[in-house]
């Protein structure tokens, strides 16, 4: 759900229930609005613009979060579809975040490029994650060498470490996210060299070689 707030744009869907903006569009396309209010996550009053951006206001909207079916019977707001995608992919990165994947650095770099509309092809902490099927860890006897194996979903296994220079420092939980890290930022610099090839328009790796 995307938490409303004053200045906010949406689209407005004034339907059969008001003759005055509908007759302006009807039900083929929404009209620009700014929040005005806000009441609650889903109920809001905002200034509704007509085509020759003529301002009307309207209290207590409904405003639409996706749940359950489109509204029929009233007339409601709803956020753009650009506005759900930037929320759908934070959501995303933030469920990574969680899981002790995506850095929250990381997370938010991400957040910040999607917003500012880079939607070139590019590798994404979500498709780095999505290659990670299997993840061992091994601690070197009578040291402070965490080793983290990330078996790919092609086979492939990428290796990361750590080590405590100290050993009075040593966390296995820490030693253990580093090694992570480091595996896990190795699969950055292969996955672009894969993009590239693809972009480039090269042909796949010949393995007679």
């Amino acid at each position: 759900m995307i938490k409303p707030s004053i200045g906010r744009v949406v689209w407005f869907w004034p339907g059969e229930h008001d003759p005055e903006l509908s007759s302006y569009c009807g039900r083929t396309q929404p009209l620009a609005a700014i929040v005005s209010y806000v009441w609650s996550d889903t109920l809001i009053n905002i200034a509704v613009f007509d085509p020759n951006g003529g301002s009307h206001g309207r209290t207590s909207v409904r405003l639409w979060q996706g749940d359950g079916n489109r509204p029929t019977n009233e007339l409601y707001a709803e956020w753009m579809p650009y506005q759900k995608a930037v929320a759908a992919k934070n959501d995303a990165l933030e469920a990574q975040v969680k899981r002790g994947h995506t850095s929250g650095d990381e997370a938010k770099l991400d957040a910040e490029i999607v917003a500012k509309g880079l939607t070139a092809p590019r590798v994404t902490p979500l498709s780095i994650d999505s290659l990670i099927v299997n993840t061992t860890y091994t601690l070197l006897a009578g040291t402070t060498v965490t080793i983290c194996a990330l078996t790919l979903r092609n086979g492939f296994i990428s290796i990361g470490h750590s080590a405590c220079a100290s050993p009075e420092n040593f966390d296995p939980e820490i030693g253990r996210n580093i090694a992570f890290d480091n595996a896990r930022n190795k699969l950055w610099e292969l996955e672009g060299y894969t993009l590239m090839n693809a972009l480039s328009g090269r042909a796949p790796f010949n393995t007679a070689f």
